[in-house]
Parts: C-alpha cells; structure tokens; sequence
C-alpha cells in the first residue's frame, strides 16, 4: 500500500451575527461560552502560537488576536 496522506483544506467563513464585536470574540474564546454552542471541554490559551483543545480531538494554533476584532487560528480535526 502507498503512502497516502489525507488532503489539505483551506476554509475561510464569514458570517454576519447579531452580536458586538466583544460578544462575538469572547464566544470563540471564552471556554465556558465555547461549551454553549460548539463543542465540549474546550481548553485555551489565548496568546499568539499557543494552543487550543477540546474533548473531540480537536486542536488548534492561534496566529492572530487582536480582540475584539480579529481571531485568526488554524483548526486540526484529526480523524479517529
């Protein structure tokens, strides 16, 4: 069997919420909010390079925070 490797995707989403700039920050990185509408047990480290987990598996790298108006991380999914 070859070497395969899984794909490489890159996602960028925009969205428009009824939300202000704060509020919508701190749902992405406030683990308390976090657990209320996305995923459980998330942990984070909210400076650039560092870490970001949740009991799915999920982990990422935070590459920009300028609060409240720029959150940029990359997102890895591993599969299971």
């Amino acid at each position: 069997m070859e070497n395969e490797t899984a794909p490489t995707y890159r996602l960028h989403l925009y969205r428009t919420i009824k939300a202000s700039a704060e509020q919508a920050f701190r749902a992405f990185t406030d683990p308390e909010l976090l657990f209320r509408w996305f995923m459980t047990s998330a942990q984070t480290d909210l400076r650039k390079d560092s870490q970001y987990s949740n009991a799915d598996g999920d982990r990422d790298t935070y590459l920009e925070i300028n609060a409240p108006n720029r959150l940029t991380f990359t997102w890895d999914n591993p599969p299971v």
